[in-house]
């Protein structure tokens, strides 16, 4: 995963100015009630997957419904993976659909489970007993297509399918790409799934973050190389930002839309901003973002911090909206991913409305 050079970033990164933050977003090392894996991808051309790791650290039986959000867009033409026209051949457009499939699983006490994002699991460990703690169920979809792109996330639920005050779920994703460089085979990019843990859980449909659950952050802060730099002669750094909304409704399956505001900070303190629309998800280069004030020729320093906050595109008064980031650096054919900083708490009411049961 190249921990040596992740923190040689991290090191650079904050001559650029690192500032002391509280986040609002609980530890990845902690419970939770609600559970984010911000970032799947599967790709079969590539030899591309995504482990998932899911654990119910309490002492009892716990169900979890899980929710599997399809953000794939594809050239129509070529079948490559895609965030605008302009990633497609001359003529070609780059389409896709933000979809959900959900699923709901029995986790026994303790029990920690794992499955290919590209097979999902048919039958879970311990369903048909013979585990300490009683027998699991349910299955585990797969992602409903290859190439694939999205997110998961999951809650705690009752036996009759309500929410529940309880903070019980622990998870890490592992995307892993067999490389087709001769010195990084075996490509591996890790990640501690963000947890929301349970505050005051009422039980009803919409779960309210903040006030529930713990709430979502009101800035993400972000120190990367530009894209382009080479802190090892020959080897180029590009950096990915995935981000998610923290609302989202799978009553009405209206993908959350929101404005993104990015400021960017290089160590000699100079300040550029752009600003690009989110629809549900984004996974892209931050020189996709925008083709200038990311790249290092640019910028004329190797690092710097950027600084993320979002508005909601439906509302009148264009309320603050709160944000999931997670962070891929790839240093050549080898990747490293890590959380974004989270600052304060967004105020607004971020909300995540479950279908009826």
């Amino acid at each position: 995963m190249m921990q040596p050079l992740r923190s040689l970033v991290i090191v650079l990164a904050c001559l650029a100015g690192c500032v002391p933050v509280a986040s609002a977003i609980p530890s990845a090392d902690r419970a939770a009630g609600v559970l984010v894996y911000p970032y799947i991808s599967v790709d079969g051309a590539h030899e591309r997957d995504t482990i998932l790791q899911l654990s119910n650290a309490a002492a009892d039986a716990h169900n979890v419904q899980c929710f599997l959000e399809d953000a794939t867009r594809t050239c129509t033409n070529t079948g490559a993976l895609c965030d605008s026209d302009a990633d497609c051949e001359s003529g070609d457009l780059c389409i896709g659909e933000w979809q959900v499939t959900d699923f709901t699983i029995r986790l026994t006490a303790g029990q920690p489970i794992s499955w290919n994002a590209s097979t999902g699991l048919a039958q879970l460990p311990c369903s048909t007993g013979g585990c300490p703690g009683g027998t699991s169920g349910g299955q585990i979809v797969p992602a409903p297509k290859d190439p694939f792109v999205g997110a998961l996330r999951c809650v705690v639920e009752s036996d009759q399918g309500d929410p529940i005050t309880a903070s019980v779920l622990e998870g890490v994703a592992t995307v892993e790409t067999i490389a087709p460089s001769e010195a990084v085979r075996l490509d591996v990019a890790e990640y501690s799934a963000i947890g929301f843990a349970a505050l005051e859980v009422d039980g009803d449909r919409t779960l309210s973050l903040g006030t529930e659950y713990e709430g979502c952050p009101s800035l993400l802060s972000v120190t990367h190389m530009y894209d382009n730099a080479q802190p090892i002669p020959g080897t180029a750094v590009t950096t990915d930002l995935v981000l998610l909304p923290c609302s989202v409704d799978y009553r009405s399956f209206v993908p959350t839309s929101l404005f993104v505001q990015y400021l960017t900070i290089n160590e000699f303190e100079q300040r550029l901003g752009t600003g690009k629309r989110l629809n549900a998800f984004q996974a892209v280069s931050l020189s996709r973002i925008h083709t200038r004030i990311f790249d290092v020729g640019v910028q004329g320093t190797l690092t710097g911090q950027t600084r993320i906050s979002a508005v909601n595109n439906l509302s009148i008064d264009r309320a603050n909206a709160g944000l999931i980031g997670l962070v891929i650096e790839h240093f050549g054919a080898a990747s490293a991913s890590y959380a974004v900083t989270t600052v304060g708490e967004n105020g607004s009411g971020d909300e995540i409305t479950l279908p009826q049961p």
